[in-house]
């Protein structure tokens, strides 16, 4: 009950704190993005230090994007809550996981299903859980991460992935012996 009441409180917090024209957004380097209008990810916290693997995250909705909303729309993209999920993963192991930024992400598998429109004008979060964690030498080389998109207080959609991360020398020896990289 505490971490469902945590959870609300931030969401509370968050929601008067929204300004859709006034978008927030996490360092870049984070997400692994160059440009920040490519960052669709306001804020990741930590739910409670008891479970450390739950997280709440804002999404970071830019209706000027000039890829996601290339012509008028009155809901988010589909592929925008997409992009949103995957940053969210990749964020989440940097900031809470210590993955180091010469990391290379490699998505294993995603999948989602979206129940209602999410609108452009209002809030959207992520209630967030790591799962499967495997380690190697003592560090974080595989996990999933699901989510689930929230508006107004009503799921809007669900999300989750599979990745696995590698130093980006031991990607490149891959890549040239031709092994496949979601082996196991």
């Amino acid at each position: 009950m505490q971490k469902n009441e945590e959870f609300k409180k931030i969401i509370k917090e968050w929601t008067e704190d929204f300004d859709p024209k006034k978008i927030i957004r996490i360092n870049k380097k984070y997400v692994h993005k160059t440009n920040e209008q490519n960052v669709f990810v306001s804020r990741i916290k930590r739910i409670s230090e008891d479970d450390k693997d739950k997280f709440i995250i804002q999404v970071a909705i830019d209706s000027t994007h000039p890829y996601f909303f290339e012509h008028p729309y009155d809901h988010v993209p589909g592929m925008l809550l997409l992009e949103s999920g995957r940053q969210t993963a990749t964020a989440t192991a940097h900031l809470f996981y210590d993955i180091d930024y010469d990391t290379v992400f490699i998505l294993s598998e995603m999948y989602a299903r979206f129940y209602k429109y999410v609108e452009v004008s209002k809030p959207l979060f992520i209630n967030g859980i790591v799962k499967e964690k495997k380690y190697r030498s003592g560090v974080l080389f595989q996990m999933k991460q699901d989510g689930i998109f929230i508006q107004d207080n009503n799921e809007v959609g669900f999300m989750g992935g599979s990745w696995k991360m590698f130093n980006k020398k031991i990607v490149q020896r891959m890549r040239q012996s031709s092994k496949f990289i979601n082996q196991d």
